[in-house]
């Protein structure tokens, strides 16, 4: 049986950042280039004549750009978008994610075109991207009771989550959701390219009450604040509360890693972890979540209908080690449940 083909729309002003695309893509018989637009008034025009798939998006282009042209097509043709930018650019590119776009990708050189591995794990994001239903979007703030406890000195607690793609907005809505005084640190592997994750974190900053940083070498972890790993280093937490960055190899691929992440905030917290897994290709931190759940503390898994791709989060339902498998908009009023009933000391 022939399987469906992902055809795509390349907007970007650069011929031959489109010349690159175009390599990339039509290197995968499964997948149809059926246009390229240089700005976002193009863009939109094509789209209002043929419906692709999904769109790979510049950010900055003449006469349109891409968060405009993103608005105007997310309001009338709605499509699956994948944001495209170089790291200095990534701020103003997250912002995207805000007007209905997915993902946000570093912009591909022709290291790209010979490079099997990249090349076939961006053909894979925009193949997984194309089928993620756009219709509606997730919304920001909800309105939920934020009641917990606060702990003392002796009852210190954390909430740490892993993500991957599509895993930037899920994490806005999360934070979002959390209140300024929340009682514990959160800490966040999410998988990213480099460079881009000060422009994350800035973005992130944006969405939440929060503190939000990158995390830094030995720094002891403090209540709400959110702790981004860099790119790169995996994000271990100390016996001391504290952060431990290394360059230890890489888990599956993955540097960050959730699994080290997971096992350490296992160790140090036990049942007072609450561990996270969102949206994401793959299984990373899916094992290392039982670890927490072993130790009694509280593990989520985003269900399927509101990820992006249930990768990550299926593995972890699959392997048993999810006590909850809930939406995106449930996650955090669940901590906070659970912050509030769980009894001092526990």
């Amino acid at each position: 049986m022939t399987s469906k083909r992902t055809r795509v729309l390349i907007v970007d002003d650069s011929p031959t950042v489109r010349d690159i695309f175009r390599a990339i893509f039509e290197s995968d018989p499964d997948v149809d280039v059926i246009g390229e637009a240089s700005n976002g008034e193009e863009a939109i025009a094509f789209v209002g004549k043929t419906r692709p798939d999904i769109i790979t998006m510049d950010v900055f282009m003449p006469k349109m750009n891409g968060p405009d042209a993103i608005q105007a097509i997310m309001a009338t043709k709605a499509t699956p978008i994948l944001v495209v930018t170089t790291a200095k650019d990534a701020t103003t590119a997250f912002q995207c994610l805000n007007k209905g776009a997915l993902e946000v990708i570093e912009k591909p050189d022709f290291a790209y075109i010979q490079n099997e591995q990249k090349r076939k794990f961006l053909i894979s994001k925009l193949k997984s991207l194309s089928a993620v239903p756009v219709v509606t979007h997730l919304a920001g703030k909800s309105k939920i009771k934020k009641e917990f406890v606060k702990p003392d000195s002796g009852n210190r607690r954390i909430l740490a989550i892993c993500s991957s793609t599509g895993g930037p907005k899920a994490l806005s809505v999360l934070l979002s959701q959390l209140p300024a005084d929340f009682p514990c640190p959160v800490v966040i592997t999410q998988h990213m390219y480099e460079g881009f994750i000060a422009g994350l974190v800035e973005w992130l900053q944006t969405t939440t009450p929060l503190k939000v940083k990158v995390a830094e070498q030995g720094e002891v972890l403090a209540p709400a604040t959110v702790y981004v790993a860099p790119t790169g280093k995996h994000l271990e937490i100390t016996l001391a509360e504290s952060v431990r960055l290394t360059e230890d190899p890489l888990v599956e691929g993955h540097r960050p890693s959730g699994e080290k992440l997971f096992s350490t905030v296992a160790n140090v917290y036990g049942s007072r972890a609450v561990g996270v897994i969102l949206t994401g290709m793959g299984g990373d931190g899916s094992h290392s979540l039982g670890m927490i759940k072993k130790a009694g503390g509280l593990t989520i898994a985003q269900d399927e209908k509101s990820c992006v791709v249930f990768g990550m989060p299926r593995e972890a339902i699959l392997k048993g080690n999810a006590v909850q498998i809930l939406t995106l908009q449930d996650i955090a009023p669940a901590v906070l449940r659970h912050l509030a009933h769980q009894k001092a000391g526990v």
